[in-house]
């Protein structure tokens, strides 16, 4: 039923699929090794869809997940399944919004699957978002399907500290970047 909703949804979602338990795995050791656990780390996640990259954040010692996805069908999935949590926040709503409940610097780390490219009329603020919630020397990490949108997240708002494509039946190319105070 999950691959159903995406198939459904693909002109929204951009993905006949969710993102892959490599693609998830990858995602979830970068936020927990660019994120300093020594307090609670609080992580924005756009798109979470089914909730792969979700159930692999919320396995980190003190974690707090904000979420926001746009498919109800998905949200539904995710609260459900997340309903005795009180360490996670679920947003029926786009990332273009995320500054109606997200205070500036709020964030720790940003983990981002959604197709940024696709979505060209509200990229741009979108990005000014993300820099704008994260703290000074924070980390976005970006899973995609296109490198074009990597190369203008490093030329515009961030340092690229790591980069690496996983393989399966849809490839992504996972990408962290440093928030550098200075832009």
């Amino acid at each position: 039923m999950i691959a159903l909703e995406h198939i459904k949804n693909v002109l929204i979602t951009w993905a006949i699929m969710p993102a892959s338990e490599r693609a998830s795995q990858r995602i979830g050791e970068l936020a927990q090794q660019y994120s300093n656990l020594q307090w609670v780390t609080r992580i924005l996640e756009l798109g979470p869809g089914t909730g792969n990259l979700t159930h692999r954040l919320m396995k980190q010692d003190n974690v707090h997940i904000t979420c926001f996805e746009v498919l109800e069908s998905f949200v539904g999935h995710l609260r459900s399944h997340y309903h005795d949590y009180d360490n996670i926040e679920i947003h029926h709503d786009g990332a273009e919004n995320m500054m109606n409940y997200l205070e500036p610097w709020a964030l720790d780390v940003v983990v981002s699957t959604i197709p940024m490219t696709f979505l060209w009329d509200d990229f741009i603020p979108v990005l000014q978002h993300i820099h704008a919630v994260l703290k000074p020397w924070w980390v976005f990490i970006s899973g995609q399907i296109r490198s074009q949108q990597n190369k203008f997240y490093a030329e515009h708002i961030w340092e690229e500290i790591y980069l690496d494509r996983v393989w399966g039946l849809q490839p992504i190319l996972v990408s962290a970047y440093l928030k550098n105070a200075s832009k």
